[in-house]
């Protein structure tokens, strides 16, 4: 749930920078061009792969002030609602090179990010309160009152542990 919850803030930060900066990870290996951008509220992914060696190997953290850069992407094919696809394809004589790009808005890359942390927190809360209800005597399940039916929760109907 920590490493959810960490992605899930390092994406909202990136989100409110990605409207002043780009922020820019590139991986390089000799077959695979793998780049991620922040940039003006979107997330982009390119997915690049060539059939011989094309790249040499490499990692860059890049970007910088929006009003600096110029940064180039491969024209989207189809783009709705902050949503896009892009495709290229070069063919020389000893290699086809082939690009893909994907974008999302921000936004949603935030929401889709957040549901595991939150989904985890709900279960905490969930135990935590079934643990204080058995402590209390009461069922876990629904809350009533079990002492005078210590075998089967006669509100729900859940069993305790142990009687069968």
């Amino acid at each position: 749930m920590v490493v959810s919850l960490l992605i899930c803030l390092a994406t909202a930060a990136l989100w409110v920078r990605g409207w002043t900066y780009l922020d820019d990870l590139s991986i390089y290996r000799p077959l695979r061009y793998v780049n991620l951008r922040s940039v003006e509220g979107r997330f982009q992914l390119d997915w690049w792969s060539a059939t011989a060696p094309y790249w040499k190997r490499a990692i860059e953290l890049g970007g910088g002030e929006l009003t600096q850069l110029k940064y180039g992407h491969l024209p989207f094919s189809w783009e709705s609602g902050g949503f896009g696809y892009g495709y290229s394809r070069t063919v020389d004589t000893s290699r086809t090179v082939v690009g893909r790009e994907f974008a999302a808005p921000a936004w949603f890359v935030v929401l889709t990010a957040a549901i595991a942390p939150v989904a985890g927190f709900r279960g905490m809360v969930r135990r935590r309160r079934a643990r204080a209800r058995i402590a209390r005597g009461a069922c876990p399940s629904c809350g009533y009152d079990l002492r005078a039916t210590p075998e089967r929760c006669p509100e729900c109907g859940l069993s305790r542990p142990g009687n069968a």
